[in-house]
């Protein structure tokens, strides 16, 4: 075991580590595992943080639909634990689900809230463990749930027929206070991931429409504030018409990707996922150049007298994506902490380094997590000033 885990922290640090040209903003630090396992391929894993640790609940647990295990992560000791979560058991919409899918999760103080579909769970802590106190009923799916630095929640609504809207949710009084709704041009764009085009810091609150390279900078009560346009070369926003002509052509979402798939992911551009961290916003995004579909990076930084970009069209992944398979890396399933990124991913044991021929190690890559479970871990990497 000890070997194991020798040879993936040496072969993550020659993946991850920044070059000194790289234009990369990330260095690798290190990593710790788990004894839990999970699927390789279909693991869905939600997070949040608390204090000094980072909770990962795996969606893909078995339950018996009225407890679920939380898993922590102390960043102080640098070590897992678990806690168990109870709900109760003649809960109407928990009763026949074989898991418990749980869209956001967070603290306040002692108290665990879990955003699941329409239903906001309220739990407090006793004896170690995690009892279930109060629920809320929505009239709306949320597909996010953030808190925000006032204490309050905001609760993001991604709709695939019309604009998408933010509400703020009062934790405390247990009801939502007031909401807003967001241009999005290109609804389509919600059923092709990555798409995480909302985030927020400790004033404000960041959001793209997607089909143009746009941020808008809102204050908590939804005062547009500051806006960050960039007249990106190459740049191709998606047609309108299209995506309403096949939102009125096609009615099941399997359809909508079968016949956009090609149009979304290699002919037009879009911003694909925000990250703000300190003072600086990262924007992922797809874009053509000539006959190559890249999917890049920018980095901007906030100055007294507005936003200056200071790296342009970053695309390290694609290194990584030799060793990892990830294309999501590094931007997937973190929170943000004291100036790292601490990252709960799946590991698998296979090397790009052990094969002689790319294809070879695709092949053993793919078998592997046809055929076994992975570690859950949690990498370690440093922001670059």
């Amino acid at each position: 075991m000890k070997h194991i885990l020798l040879i993936i922290l040496i072969s993550m640090s020659t993946i991850l580590y920044s070059q000194i040209n790289s234009g990369n903003i990330l260095k690798y630090d290190t990593a710790f595992f788990s004894t839990n396992k999970v699927d390789c391929l279909n693991n869905d894993i939600v997070l949040s943080e608390n204090k000094d640790t980072v909770y990962c609940i795996n969606n893909e647990q078995n339950t018996n639909n009225n407890e679920i295990n939380l898993l922590g992560f102390s960043t102080i000791s640098n070590s897992f634990f678990e806690v168990k979560v109870y709900f109760e058991t003649e809960d109407d919409y928990l009763r026949n689900l074989k898991f418990i899918p749980v869209v956001d999760f967070w603290f306040k103080n002692d108290t665990l809230y879990m955003l699941l579909s329409k239903r906001i769970y309220k739990f407090s802590i006793y004896n170690n463990s995690y009892k279930l106190i109060a629920k809320y009923e929505l009239d709306f799916k949320p597909t996010r749930a953030i808190l925000l630095s006032n204490g309050k929640v905001l609760l993001y609504e991604e709709n695939l027929r019309s604009d998408n809207a933010m509400h703020i949710f009062d934790c405390e009084k247990n009801k939502l206070e007031f909401n807003k709704k967001l241009s999005f041009p290109i609804p389509i764009f919600s059923l092709f991931r990555p798409r995480d085009i909302i985030c927020v810091d400790n004033n404000y609150i960041y959001y793209s429409p997607a089909n143009e390279y746009k941020i808008n900078i809102y204050d908590y009560n939804f005062n547009i504030v500051d806006s960050i346009v960039f007249l990106k070369k190459n740049w191709k926003n998606f047609p309108v018409e299209l995506s309403e002509k096949t939102l009125y052509e096609k009615k099941m979402k399997i359809d909508i990707i079968n016949s956009l798939d090609d149009d979304v992911r290699n002919k037009y551009s879009s911003i694909a996922r925000l990250f703000i961290f300190e003072d600086k916003l990262i924007i992922m995004y797809f874009i053509k150049e000539k006959e190559n579909r890249l999917y890049l990076y920018d980095v901007w930084q906030r100055k007294k007298d507005g936003w200056d970009i200071i790296l342009d069209g970053i695309n390290d992944y694609d290194t990584i994506n030799i060793n990892t398979k990830d294309k999501l890396f590094p931007f997937s399933k973190f929170v943000f902490k004291n100036g790292y990124i601490y990252r709960f991913s799946s590991l698998t044991p296979i090397f790009r380094n052990d094969y002689k021929k790319e294809k070879d190690y695709i092949k053993a890559y793919e078998n592997y997590q046809i055929e076994n479970d992975c570690l859950l871990g949690v990498e370690k990497l440093k922001l670059i000033k």
